[in-house]
């Protein structure tokens, strides 16, 4: 029972069970510090739950007739169990807390003693050499040695999770991630580590971690207490290295660092070997592997030059004069300064707001000053001195609460100032063993066997260089402290016969009879930190404590609890959130001021399953709650309402609508239309996508009835009239007919070629209303519909977009009768052309509702004011489909069909845009199902009627061209073809390696080609969910389908070539879209550059590039959220369009721009409405222009550069006509269909310097592939195997690092594929990548 019941114990002790095998293994008392072992296991007791106590009786009691935990908790133990349990309760409340029995030694599990080991003699010879300084520190380089935990970092305990059932840590796939602690750099870390890698440090120091935790801990340590540093180790070893046998590795046993391993081995690496840990030196070869290290040192080490810093004395019993013992950073000492920091932070914020204005109450008012002061401002003052009393008091309170009692000097932890000081020192000593045993760490005592009587001088006289102090001198002084023989760390026997000054005077009681460590006596700790802070100025580092608060798991801490309480909150309104909810990924990107940091943002990023109804009901909500917790350090139940006072703004952009519209789930609505149009949409344009199939299957129409309008309205004249300006009906200012129509069909009698009034349309033409539409009569049917279950309608009559008066009144009809969606065609987008128009009408009406719906489901998840649309409320943005933001009113499923992958154009086009050199570039989105390929020239390209679904949609969107090419794509050979899709795999079952038994991918071929790697790759596959792709599972396909090859082609061609042929297919497939966008439009391609983004565009780009004849490849940092990441970079759009069916001439042109300019007015309005104005403004002004005769209108924004330079529209179309189709048809007239104003609300000044800019100023330098985090067999080209690839991750490379390909780049979302000629340079947000 006991082992059962040890592995579902909850809290603290289970936690530790998972990582070390048992409890025993991690609590066993060691050498150091057995008193606080015993203090942390008591403080376990006092802060555990009632099951934490009812597994301590059950271990002390050990019932055989226990049954196992259920997931409700333990059952009811028997009632003799039950008599055992009362009676140990009893007698734990009455004794000394007792540890648990998982906690004790066990008879069955013994562990192999480490053997006593002592100096040897050669090295005590050398130690016992006289110190000799060196004329110049790289005369001998030296090597410092560093621990981590309590030397470098604290490491706070496990958090008690909330509940027993909560799962282990997980990354954004779900794969278990190793239980790490919460890492805390020491005091002054920030400045340590400055020093060490300054040019001038490194010129004489290598610098090495030698630590005995476990691996994944080491690289945990190792990040937050060195980041981007940490590559400049020589070296980063764990617990692997230290020669523990299996049963010490796992246990909780004393360890000591021979220093005779990094003297050997470290040369060893040097001689040209993959810099890896000496395993060799462990017995435990099935441990995980240590962090590797970077650089090797440029010299062979010895105890001449090795210093060794660890907060145990006995690590280093063979070596101990090359050792410097540190006090311990324990959770008591950060505690401490955490106090100490937050006392300073109150000060600081009295200081402040004192010196806005407030005095205190005492020199507000004084006799003098009374007598001056108007009597009728007597109340004034009066209130004035109860408010600055309030608040004093309120200070004083938070100072007393605040500040330990009883401690008039405070200040942080300075040992590492001391080491500085120290180091500053031994880099002129030649014999680093023989300074230490002489007692260096004292002061400047070079007869280490003569008793000296001496002074120790004050700071303010303490020199740079301490000289040795004549007895006689000190005598005279009148102080004295008696010093025999230091040694080392210690001092054996100093009795103290007056203490030393150090700046002020101190108190200092040292046991007469303890050995003591030399940082235990301060005035000698505060030398060395004074040294210290001489160095670190001298090389222009500043001193800074480098302290911030966090989050503690000591919860009991009284003053931590305070600290937490008291924590600088994060101002409100000021958390940006943008949201990308794609098919399988819901990518979260957020940013909020640093309240530690003025001046700096904090980003976040979160990914999560857009669906995983287990845990979460709206993937974006969810990721929205994870961001609060993180920025505010408050713990937010799942499904609560999510309070937005911190929000700024949340951006969204969402699939919903586009997979409603592929997967035909949409609301089922009804279309009216005009009287003998019923079939319109039904028959379409007539065009035959498939010319040749003649197994034709056209898609059902996305209306489920339809009920005819009797209206009707047609417009006078014809548009192929070439006197159609004279013949037109011509009216005066306020829409009055001056005279009836003249042309062909006119009867000679009335206003036009028949009966009905006439009205002058939107566009300027004549309209003449034949019947208008039977309210009544329409009234009916629409009742009928409403009994029959419909909600939503499509309106489209004849000539609504120039004269919509009948399609409002419908609405309006509509809508009292309780229509939740009415969609009128004139609204939506008011152009010519009724098929596109009616369908985009029934689109709006299909998908807006499922939109809606999701929203409101949103919008539920937080409190009122995201919705209510104030100006102080946070904002709620939606990104379009033409790539600008919408607000709530403007945003509908119309306009939401782009609007996923319009967020990466965003964020690509923002990113790689140089306005200087105007370079164009083209945005390659691979992913698992379909690529998405665009073009980006300064300004987004936007298409006005497009495809989806197989239903045409006129609405702007952004110019993206997809093909079914991607992770997913299924891998077949058919007719003697290699194929890569269409058809994909999809999520379920996946590629053949998802482990579901699904078909063939391009997955599947990189994997088998050693693109991706298994063990970088997220473990999320299988039942269980937890399982890493299956190699063997695409091998066996592979296999099974070379066999088939083969046999048609009859050649042996192996596995690899039969692979790498279905990826040649695969980029095959990604290049015909982008050469379609370019050169099939008259673009070269070679003078683009092409911006990768998505899960899978590393793994093609480079190959994609060469095929297209490109030689630069941009990858964003955040290139696997690039569509979030685009949503923070987006500006808000607006724009009105009104037809217009006018000629371009002369005459006209005054015309037109007084149309642009009160359609400008109009749409400024309205972003003002929305909060931007001024220079946050910026319009742009377009006509939607053809020749005469011709079917196909372009949209014309003039240049500066174009005719006149004053708008001068007609050159612009003809620039535009020319470039598009290769000519001009220089005897027709132009005609504009519509007028068009898009209003950008620019969200932010400026993005920085371009990738461009940055490149020119950028040093770059050269990586050695021993920094490769590993090698791998990869499949090239025309190359073939390169089976020693070096594989680098992102985190470990640093700006202006320079790879040459072969090579591979891993992060956790991504993996880059660098081809043999290809160079890559990190930069500050991209990787530049080159091609020969």
């Amino acid at each position: 029972m006991a082992n059962r019941d040890r592995s579902y114990r909850p809290g603290p002790w289970r936690d530790a069970y998972a990582h070390y095998g048992s409890y025993e293994d991690y609590y066993t008392p060691s050498y150091y510090g057995e008193r606080s072992y015993y203090r942390e296991r008591d403080y376990y007791w006092e802060n555990t739950s009632r099951y934490d106590d009812e597994r301590a009786w059950r271990d002390e009691y050990r019932f055989e007739d226990d049954r196992p935990y259920q997931a409700g908790g333990y059952n009811e133990p028997s009632s003799s169990s039950s008599l055992y349990r009362t009676q140990y309760m009893v007698r734990r409340s009455q004794s000394p807390p007792r540890e648990p029995a998982a906690m004790r030694h066990h008879e069955d599990r013994p562990v192999t003693p480490l053997p006593v080991r002592t100096p040897s003699p050669s090295y005590l010879a050398l130690a016992e050499e006289r110190p000799t300084p060196l004329s110049s520190p790289t005369e001998e380089r030296k090597l410092l040695i560093l621990d981590l935990n309590g030397t470098l970092v604290h490491r706070a305990p496990y958090t008690r999770p909330k509940s027993r059932h909560d799962p282990l840590p997980t990354d954004e796939f779900g794969r278990a991630l190793p239980r790490l602690r919460p890492v805390h750099p020491r005091p002054y870390m920030a400045a340590f580590r400055q020093y060490l890698f300054s040019p001038d440090t490194q010129g004489w120091l290598d610098v090495m971690i030698w630590s005995s935790a476990q691996p994944h801990s080491v690289t945990d340590m190792a990040d937050k207490a060195f980041g981007e540093d940490k590559a400049k180790l020589v070296a980063v070893w764990a617990r692997d290295t230290l020669g523990l046998s299996s049963d010490q590795y796992s246990r909780k046993v004393q360890t000591v660092k021979d220093l005779t391993t990094p003297w050997t081995k470290l040369p060893a690496l040097q001689q040209g070997r993959r810099a890896t840990t000496p395993s060799e030196a462990s017995s435990s070869g099935k441990r995980s592997r240590s962090p590797s290290p970077a650089p090797t040192p440029t010299s062979v080490h010895s105890a001449l030059t090795t210093l060794l810093l660890d907060d145990s004395p006995a690590k280093a019993v063979l070596q101990p004069y090359n050792h410097v013992c540190l006090p311990e950073y324990s959770g008591e000492m950060r505690a401490k300064d955490l106090e100490l920091f937050h006392s300073v932070q109150l000060r600081e914020a009295d200081l402040q707001a004192d010196r806005q204005g407030s005095t205190s109450p005492q020199e507000s008012v004084s006799s003098n000053d009374a007598e001056e002061l108007p009597t009728e401002d007597s109340k004034k003052r009066k209130r004035k001195e109860k408010k600055e009393m309030k608040r004093a008091a309120k200070r004083a309170q938070r100072e007393a609460a605040y500040a330990p009692a009883g401690e008039d000097t405070r200040h942080f932890d300075e040992t590492l100032l001391a080491v500085v000081g120290v180091l500053d020192e031994i880099k002129m000593e030649r014999n680093v063993a023989a300074w230490i045993r002489t007692g260096g760490l004292w002061g400047s005592y070079h007869t280490p066997d003569v008793t000296k009587i001496v002074e120790k001088p004050t700071i303010a006289s303490l020199p740079t260089e301490s000289p040795t102090i004549q007895p006689e001198e000190a005598s005279s002084q009148g102080r004295t402290e008696e010093v025999l023989t230091a040694s080392g760390n210690d001092a054996v026997s100093s009795p103290v016969i007056e203490p030393a000054q150090v700046g002020s005077p101190v108190k200092e009681s040292l046991d007469e009879n303890a050995q003591h460590l030399w940082f235990e006596h301060p005035s000698t700790l505060e030398y060395w930190a004074t040294r210290g802070k001489a160095a670190l100025e001298k090389l222009g580092i500043p001193v800074v404590h480098g302290i911030e608060l966090a989050l503690e798991s000591l919860t009991d801490n009284h003053h931590l609890s305070c600290l937490l309480r008291a924590m600088p909150e994060v101002p409100d309104r000021s958390i940006r959130i943008c949201a990308d909810r794609g098919g399988t990924f819901c990518d979260v990107f957020a940013s909020y001021p640093d309240p530690e940091k003025p001046g700096e943002l904090k980003e976040i990023v979160v990914k999560l399953l857009s669906q995983d109804e287990a845990n979460y009901r709206d993937a974006p909500t969810e990721g929205i709650r994870r961001v609060l917790e993180i920025a505010t350090g408050a713990s937010i139940p799942r499904a609560s309402v999510l309070q937005t006072d911190k929000i700024d703004y949340i951006r969204l952009s969402t699939t919903v609508a586009t997979n409603a519209l592929l997967e035909r789930k949409g609301q089922k609505h009804a279309l009216l239309i005009t009287k003998g149009f019923k079939d319109l949409l039904l028959i379409g344009n007539q065009s035959r996508p498939k010319i040749f199939d003649l197994n034709i299957r056209r898609p059902p129409p996305l209306y489920s009835t339809v009920v005819e309008v009797d209206e009707r309205v047609t417009l006078v004249g014809y548009t192929s009239d070439p006197e159609a300006e004279e013949h037109a009906v011509q009216f005066d200012e306020g829409g009055d007919v001056l005279r009836g129509y003249r042309g062909k069909g006119w009867d000679g009698k009335g206003l036009a070629e028949g009966p009905g009034d006439i009205v002058r349309g939107i566009s300027g033409e004549a309209v003449r209303i034949m019947r208008r539409p039977d309210l009544d009569a329409t009234e009916k049917d629409l009742r009928k519909l409403y009994d029959e279950g419909y909600r939503s309608l499509a309106i489209v009559l004849c000539h609504s977009y120039t004269f919509p008066d009948h399609e409002l009144q419908i609405g309006r009809l509509a809508r009292k009768i309780g229509f939740t969606q009415v969609s009128e065609s004139s609204q939506l987008l008011p152009m010519i052309k009724m098929v596109p128009r009616g369908v985009s009408s029934t689109a709006d009406a299909y998908l807006t509702p499922i939109l809606r719906s999701y929203l409101d489901g949103f919008f539920s998840g937080f409190d009122e004011k995201l919705k209510d649309g104030r100006i102080r409320s946070p904002r709620v943005e939606f990104m379009g489909s033409d790539g600008g933001l919408l607000d709530l009113r403007n945003f509908s499923g119309l306009k939401s069909i782009l609007s996923g992958p319009a967020g990466g154009v965003v964020g690509y086009a923002l990113t790689s845009w140089d306005p200087d050199r105007k370079h164009p570039v083209i945005g390659l989105d691979v992913g698992g199902t379909s690529t998405d390929v665009s073009r980006f020239d300064g300004r987004y390209e936007v298409v006005y009627e497009t495809t989806t679904a197989g239903v045409t949609i006129q609405s702007p969107q952004l110019d993206i061209n997809t093909v079914a090419a991607g992770g997913g794509s299924c891998l077949t050979f058919r007719n003697g073809l290699f194929l890569a899709g269409p058809e994909s795999a999809g999520a379920e079952p996946g590629p053949s390696c998802y482990r579901k038994g699904g078909p063939l991918a391009v997955t599947d071929a990189n994997l088998m080609l050693g693109r991706l790697i298994p063990d970088y790759f997220p473990k999320i596959f299988g039942k269980s969910a937890q399982e890493p792709l299956d190699v063997e599972a695409s091998r066996a396909g592979f296999e099974v389908l070379a066999k088939e090859i083969n046999a048609t082609y009859d050649k042996n061609l192996d596995l690899d070539e039969i692979v790498y042929g279905f990826i040649k297919v695969a980029n095959e497939t990604m290049c015909r879209p982008i050469r379609a966008l370019t050169e099939a439009r008259g673009y070269a391609l070679h003078k683009h550059i092409l911006a990768s983004f998505g899960g899978a565009g590393g793994q093609h780009a480079c190959e994609i590039a060469h095929l297209l004849g490109i030689k630069t490849i941009l990858i964003h940092r955040y290139s696997s959220i690039l569509s979030a990441y685009g949503l923070a970079l987006a500006d808000r759009a607006f724009e009105l369009q009104e037809p217009s069916s006018t000629f371009y001439t002369a005459d006209n042109r005054p015309t037109l721009k007084q149309r642009l300019d009160r359609i400008e007015t109009d749409v400024k309005a309205e972003l003002k409405r929305q909060g931007f104005e001024g220079s946050h403004v910026h319009t742009e002004r377009m006509l939607n222009m053809r020749f005469e005769g011709t079917d196909t209108a372009l949209m014309v924004l003039p240049s500066p550069h174009d005719g006149d330079g004053n708008e001068d529209f007609e050159a612009a179309f003809k620039r535009v006509y020319k470039a598009e189709f290769g000519f001009l048809l220089e005897t027709k007239t132009i005609i504009v269909d519509d007028v068009k104003v898009r209003g950008i609300g620019k969200t932010f000044d400026s993005l920085g310097e371009s990738v461009f800019s940055e490149l020119e100023k950028l040093q770059t330098r050269p990586v050695d592939r021993s920094k490769a985090d590993t090698t791998y067999s990869v499949y090239f080209d025309r190359v073939g195997r390169v089976k020693d690839t070096p594989v680098f991750q992102f985190k470990s490379l640093h700006v202006g690092d320079k790879l040459e390909g072969p090579a591979m780049i891993i992060d956790n979302t991504q993996t880059i594929i660098l081809i043999p000629g290809a160079t890559a340079i990190l930069m500050t947000k991209h990787l530049y990548i080159t091609l020969e």
